[in-house]
């Protein structure tokens, strides 16, 4: 699922919205309750908004990167001609045929309107989840959010994959590696490629790959007795222990 927002920054700063600017930021740091009431602000300040997702089926059939490329590429064009300048988060390139567009490496932490498309992206997916779990009831999606964890696995080899679930996910070199049978000719990962994967499928290696330490990876520091993986879980997918659940 990717976001676009379209903002006439020189209003916002000058208007209402002033305030909202000053509070976006990185989705994956902001507290669930405050990232649905920013989603909210957004959606009322912003000149144009965009959301596209792509199925599980169809990543299976063509590859997380270019379903992350798809996405982005839909989510600009659907907002429109009169965007001046167009910012993408990532380092991911994008095809010729996308709009003319600038790629900020962590763009979500320094520029707002990327921020707010994050939020925006995030807040819509974990909608998406919630109602999974209700239709799909003993994953656990309201609390994973469509995010590996191992009590996911567990529950996939024990009731077997949705139609909601990626076939072609794989965790590499875990135990617990495999939530669902993989395509014969899935892609296979080089490991010295894990820092270019999506937060989600990162997040996974992290969790299964215990001797990778934090500063490879984050220059964020832990907070006074946080764990590994929630210090992870925070970082790369904005959940907080006190969102987790029991």
């Amino acid at each position: 699922m990717a976001a676009g927002v379209l903002f006439d920054l020189e209003r916002l700063g000058s208007g209402a919205g002033r305030s909202l600017l000053n509070e976006l930021d990185d989705s994956k740091r902001i507290a669930r309750a405050k990232r649905e009431r920013l989603a909210r602000a957004v959606l009322c300040h912003a000149e144009a908004v965009s959301i596209v997702s792509i199925p599980a089926s169809q990543i299976d059939r063509i590859g997380i990167d270019a379903a992350n490329r798809t996405c982005l590429e839909r989510a600009l064009r659907a907002l429109g001609e009169s965007a001046e300048l167009r910012l993408v988060d990532g380092r991911l390139e994008l095809g010729a045929e996308a709009p003319v567009h600038e790629l900020i490496v962590r763009g979500d932490a320094t520029s707002a309107t990327i921020a707010a498309a994050s939020i925006v992206a995030k807040v819509a997916r974990d909608r998406l989840m919630a109602r999974l779990g209700e239709r799909y009831p003993g994953y656990g999606f309201e609390q994973n959010a469509g995010y590996w964890r191992p009590e996911h696995v567990v529950a996939v080899r024990k009731l077997g994959p949705t139609p909601e679930h990626r076939l072609s996910f794989n965790v590499r070199g875990s135990a617990e590696a495999v939530a669902a049978p993989a395509p014969a000719r899935r892609r296979t990962q080089r490991s010295a490629a894990w820092r270019e994967l999506p937060a989600e499928e990162m997040a996974a290696h992290l969790l299964a790959t215990r001797t990778i330490a934090d500063r490879a990876w984050t220059d964020e520091r832990r907070l006074p007795r946080e764990t590994r993986a929630a210090f992870i879980r925070r970082v790369l997918l904005g959940e907080t222990e006190s969102t987790e659940g029991p």
